[in-house]
């Protein structure tokens, strides 16, 4: 499930607009300002954005309401696969409030690259025995996961490109020094938009109207899900009323047509789940990635 755009180390910018987003204005219903932890955070709330150490700082904060973690794919169910000891458990450590995004990771490609769709792809890297570039924003990250994801189910191979973030990843294959990375839609939407890069697939499981000209990679490797969620978590113990309020909030700021508009630039899928079914989301993201992390060999390696 998904974030403007998964939202990890690939796409921090996107991240923080998207956990901002339903804040912006709604939640000024509150009337009474909160201390802010986050510098840029446009909200009368402590939002701790993505890092893992914030899910570690959360994990003991008081539950008076003044803090929510914005739980994201990357933060929440890939770093804590990567330490060596685990410090927080995102499934027991925290109450949860309401899952409000889902953001496809997108399949591009160099436009000069021949493949034009997710068959081809696999076909060349083939024929060429793996000797083609696969970019990331650098190990561990969701644009890694996600890649390995694909050569796994997709049975081909290539050759793992990591990079210092997700520009320099999506701009070495502008630059055609990589031929293809599978990363968070707000990463690479306006260079497709411009031409820069050629959007081959997407990772949701059935075609968005958001992407309407890009095909599910499910649609040549059936079953092929690995998009991004977000949503929000408390402090474990935080009062009902206090859940309910942030909830609501949430619910009617993701009705406006100023963030579905923001969302909608972004290739993200407003998706409301509640507590419950957003634990289930997040259970099932740890056993995903905990898989595709042991076998690239980063299990407990931080």
């Amino acid at each position: 499930m998904g974030t403007p755009g998964g939202c990890d180390s690939d796409t921090p910018d996107g991240c923080d607009r998207a956990a901002k987003a339903p804040y912006g204005r709604d939640l000024i219903a509150w009337r009474e300002p909160i201390p802010l932890r986050h510098p840029e955070a446009a909200a009368y709330v402590n939002i701790l954005i993505r890092p893992d150490s914030l899910h570690r700082a959360a994990k003991s904060a008081i539950p008076d309401g003044y803090t929510i973690i914005a739980a994201t794919t990357a933060a929440s169910t890939i770093a804590v696969h990567l330490q060596k000891t685990p410090t927080f458990d995102a499934v027991k450590d925290y109450d949860y409030v309401l899952q409000f995004a889902e953001t496809p990771n997108v399949l591009v490609v160099n436009p000069t690259f021949p493949p034009r769709n997710v068959k081809e792809l696999i076909d060349l890297a083939k024929a060429r025995q793996g000797k083609i570039n696969m970019a990331s924003a650098g190990t561990g990250s969701q644009s890694h996961l996600s890649g390995t994801y694909l050569l796994q189910a997709g049975k081909f191979e290539s050759l793992h490109i990591p990079y210092k973030g997700g520009g320099a990843s999506v701009a070495s294959v502008i630059a055609n020094e990589s031929q293809w990375t599978l990363t968070p839609a707000p990463a690479v939407m306006g260079h497709i938009g411009s031409g820069k890069l050629r959007a081959i697939g997407h990772s949701l499981p059935k075609p968005s109207p958001l992407l309407a000209n890009i095909p599910p990679i499910a649609q040549t490797i059936p079953g092929f899900d690995y998009s991004g969620w977000q949503g929000f978590f408390v402090p474990k113990g935080t009062h009902h009323a206090v859940v309910e309020k942030v909830r609501a909030a949430t619910i009617k700021a993701a009705e406006s047509p100023e963030v579905r508009k923001q969302f909608a630039s972004q290739a993200t899928e407003i998706v409301i789940r509640g507590p419950e079914e957003f634990r289930k989301v997040v259970q099932q993201s740890l056993i995903q990635n905990a898989k595709v992390v042991e076998a690239v060999g980063l299990k407990g390696t931080r």
